[in-house]
């Protein structure tokens, strides 16, 4: 196709206010992913925390000759943070993921097995 001297470079796609809603929309995308990595980082701040109190539970355990699995205790968990899902639009199957992933790594933290609770371990 040959171009004209009256013809443009744009695009009908491509005007000044199209432009600058798309670098709009670019910057929310930059903003929110910004935020996101700020969560991410608390995220993981709250589960080193986490870990260092499991690591303080199992040591009182030990001391307390108390059994090293509790599985009452992690069901109750589970539960907790499924029943907190959906104030926070999380799907309850995610929450549970989470938490059997949260009691994994407890687990580990304290030097326990890992057991298979419905697919997921736990």
């Amino acid at each position: 196709m040959q171009t004209t001297s009256n013809q443009t470079d744009r695009t009908p796609d491509r005007t000044p206010d199209r432009d600058r809603e798309q670098q709009r929309a670019s910057d929310r995308v930059d903003t929110l992913r910004a935020s996101i990595d700020r969560i991410d980082e608390m995220l993981i701040s709250l589960v080193g925390e986490r870990q260092r109190l499991a690591r303080a539970v199992g040591v009182a355990k030990r001391t307390a000759c108390l059994p090293p699995v509790d599985s009452a205790r992690e069901s109750d968990v589970i539960q907790r943070i499924a029943g907190l899902a959906s104030d926070h639009g999380v799907s309850d199957h995610e929450a549970r993921l989470l938490a059997d992933q949260l009691i994994r790594l407890a687990r580990t933290t304290q030097g326990l097995p890992m057991v298979s609770r419905g697919g997921a371990a736990a």
